[in-house]
């Protein structure tokens, strides 16, 4: 069994009430997102098909670590998201 981060993300202060998920102000977020991609410190990602927020999967990594991913993720410093760290494992 591997052990990982989970983060949920749900919308923030700055989330724009009555827009999707893609008229939102998250590029910066994305592109951060891509980059712990090819860094391999993220397993996958994506938004809930209800809009009610997003998952990303951190690599197995120490709690401080991933709560450092976390806090740099420009949509949480934006106030776009608010991120929730879980610790997760995978069967």
């Amino acid at each position: 069994m591997d052990s990982h981060y989970v983060i949920i993300y749900r919308p923030g202060n700055s989330w724009a009430v009555g827009k999707s998920l893609y008229e939102q102000k998250i590029a910066d977020h994305v592109r951060y997102v891509e980059r712990l991609l090819k860094e391999k410190k993220l397993v996958q990602a994506g938004p809930f098909t209800d809009g009610s927020g997003a998952l990303a999967i951190i690599a197995p990594t120490d709690e401080q670590s991933a709560r450092e991913i976390m806090a740099r993720d420009p949509g949480i410093i934006d106030g776009v998201w608010d991120g929730e760290l879980h610790p997760w494992t995978l069967l």
